[in-house]
């Protein structure tokens, strides 16, 4: 199997202390599939305690999926009127925020609403020793 992959990589300091962050994506030839993989390393001399997140926004018809979101290790989204399904299962078990994206209009002297898209953060509490590393591997189908 071939696969094209992206691998974003960034050092940086956190309160002080030093740290490094990789991401790859990754899709092969054949599939619609991705592979979003995280790397977190700890590169101080002191433990490394942090929230980490990673934002995902689905461009849905409505936002009416609430029911079938809070799961630690897996998420599935369906829109029926689009015919869409989104997947996403997690290496490590996340706390998952969702809300919507809106945006503010304004017409004929009143305010409203419109519902643009469903925004998706799973993050995690990380607390890494010196020179330790954190990994998680995301799996992304949609069909």
């Amino acid at each position: 199997k071939l696969y094209n992959k992206v691998i974003l990589s960034k050092e940086g300091t956190i309160f002080g202390n030093p740290f490094r962050i990789t991401k790859a994506v990754q899709i092969s030839n054949d599939s619609q599939d991705l592979l979003i993989e995280c790397n977190i390393k700890n590169l101080s001399d002191s433990p490394l305690e942090v929230s980490y997140g990673m934002e995902f926004n689905f461009f849905l018809t409505k936002d009416d999926i609430s029911d079938r979101l809070y799961a630690e290790k897996n998420i599935l989204l369906r829109d029926a009127i689009a015919n869409i399904l989104v997947e996403m299962a997690f290496s490590k078990p996340a706390d998952i925020w969702r809300f919507p994206v809106r945006t503010v209009i304004r017409s004929e002297n009143k305010i409203e609403e419109n519902y643009q898209a469903t925004a998706l953060v799973p993050h995690w509490h990380l607390n890494l020793p010196p020179g330790r590393e954190w990994a998680c591997s995301i799996p992304l189908s949609i069909r």
